[in-house]
């Protein structure tokens, strides 16, 4: 009887090691779905965060591009003026010098009366 009290008892030790072991995973399991809930939670939270950012990214570019767009306008008309402009310099420029002209002419006939 003794050899079968001692498989008995080998059995029972098995069985109790076996036991624990298997808690032990149980309980290891949990901590990694514990964490595995703690990435999901944080993923979602980026995933939240980072559709707001990318929504003010996009106002962001529509904006640039209706100032890019406004600029191109300024741009034209600021190059039409220019060119106005240079007319009324040369206008100007030919009228001064044939004023002067004139007023050369009318001093030189003053002088002579």
């Amino acid at each position: 009887m003794k050899k079968e009290n001692m498989k008995t008892g080998r059995s029972i030790g098995f069985e109790r090691e076996t036991r624990v072991l298997l808690e032990d995973i149980q309980s290891s399991v949990k901590v990694i779905a514990e964490g595995h809930a703690t990435i999901i939670s944080r993923l979602d939270t980026m995933e939240s965060i980072l559709g707001t950012v990318e929504s003010e990214l996009h106002t962001v570019k529509m904006v640039v591009y209706d100032i890019d767009s406004r600029l191109t306008k300024v741009e034209s008309r600021l190059t039409s003026v220019e060119y106005h402009l240079t007319k009324v310099e040369h206008k100007l420029d030919t009228s001064i010098e044939q004023n002067e002209t004139r007023f050369k002419q009318i001093d030189k006939k003053l002088a002579l009366a």
